[in-house]
């Protein structure tokens, strides 16, 4: 063998050995940034697929807002320009004032519309107007689920605004005023009425326009976004070569990115309240906001809560001692967020309480068997050294 003065040549040297698994660290890195990106996707095409589209989940969300005080205000001042517009309480006083009152007509009518006040505040705080805003907001749901998907364009809805016709509101109003003492209000016909009331105009409207079509996309590709999710999330622990870390990285990735859509949420909820020139207080454009978007915040929270958990608890049961310190506390841990997760709910259904209780029962079942396979692993070693061992409990 030929040498040189500086030692073997290259074609002689010894091959430098390379770092194993270097490709499936590279491979379950993407899947995880797969997995990282479609997720949040998803869950923003999931919401607006059930939001959008789906009547009956519509008028779920917007419900609670006949139990909001800032959109009850909004309404019952509403209610009460359109009934001021359309009945003329002065003249309706003058034809049956007697002649000695006459002259006090002007101050009666003014009381009259301080008591329509009154009673529009209590009407929109009680269940008739409830059911009233329910089934509007059913009727409504098809101009706005256009609006929604770009079938229709602002510029060609009447009054370029979004509304809610409350016109069976003021017929049901008037009949409260009149079972109210106020006859006046029963003398008038009032059957041909509409009212519209905003729920989105001008600068709202045009904001919903510019989110319309990103969302639209989202929503065409729900499920593959799901699929995709799901199979990148799976296929970046199983390709890497440290199964542990990986879904170490997956909970922690998973949780980041739903704080990232925590994030996107909230500043799209302030460019949304910071719009000028529309008619709609910004405290009812915040609670129709807040209304639409509650069910996509629970999901996000819910994958938040839940991959931070996996990560933490994948890191307690490798911990070397896990099944004689740790096991214990964790098991009792995990009971007690599952009773958090039951008392944090101020509504609580059967279907959440079932899925809080499968959930918790699967987690306490796994950390039963982890438990018991780590003392079955530790026996042995505890018999090598000498020691009498653990029996398994």
């Amino acid at each position: 063998m030929s040498e040189t003065p500086y030692g073997p040549t290259d074609a002689e040297s010894p091959a430098q050995p390379r770092q194993p698994g270097g490709g499936r660290l590279l491979g379950s890195s993407v899947l995880l940034a797969v997995a990282v990106l479609a997720t949040p996707m998803f869950l923003v095409a999931a919401w607006a697929n059930a939001q959008i589209t789906n009547t009956d989940t519509y008028v779920e969300t917007v419900t609670p807002l006949a139990d909001n005080p800032n959109v009850q205000k909004y309404l019952a001042t509403e209610l009460a320009t359109a009934f001021a517009n359309n009945v003329d309480v002065a003249t309706e006083l003058d034809k049956i004032l007697p002649t000695a009152l006459q002259p006090l007509g002007g101050a009666i009518a003014k009381a009259a519309d301080g008591f329509v006040a009154t009673a529009a505040d209590r009407f929109t705080a009680s269940p008739e107007f409830k059911t009233l805003w329910v089934a509007a907001n059913r009727d409504a749901h098809q101009v706005i689920s256009r609006v929604l998907t770009g079938e229709l364009d602002a510029a060609e809805l009447e009054g370029g605004a979004l509304t809610v016709d409350l016109g069976d509101a003021i017929r049901s109003f008037q009949k409260f005023l009149v079972n109210d003492g106020f006859e006046v209000a029963g003398k008038i016909d009032l059957s041909g009425i509409s009212k519209q009331v905003v729920i989105a105009d001008g600068p709202t409207l045009d904001d919903i326009e510019q989110a319309r079509n990103a969302v639209g996309i989202l929503e065409d590709l729900v499920w593959v976004l799901g699929v995709v999710a799901l199979v990148a999330a799976a296929a970046s622990v199983l390709v890497a070569v440290g199964k542990v870390a990986a879904l170490v990285r997956l909970g922690v990735g998973l949780a980041l990115s739903m704080v990232v859509l925590a994030i996107g949420v909230a500043m799209t909820k302030r460019d949304f309240m910071s719009l000028e020139g529309g008619t709609i207080p910004k405290p009812v454009a915040g609670s129709f906001y807040d209304a639409l978007v509650d069910s996509l915040r629970f999901g996000f929270r819910t994958v938040f809560v839940l991959s931070l958990v996996t990560a933490i608890l994948v890191v307690i049961v490798t911990l070397p001692d896990y099944a004689q310190r740790w096991a214990k506390p964790t098991q009792v841990g995990v009971a007690v967020l599952g009773a958090l997760a039951l008392l944090r709910e101020n509504d609580l259904t059967w279907s959440y309480i079932f899925s809080v209780f499968v959930i918790v029962v699967i987690a306490l079942a796994v950390l039963e068997w982890l438990r018991r396979r780590s003392l079955r692993t530790e026996q042995p070693a505890d018999i090598e050294r000498g020691g009498a061992g653990s029996p398994v409990t």
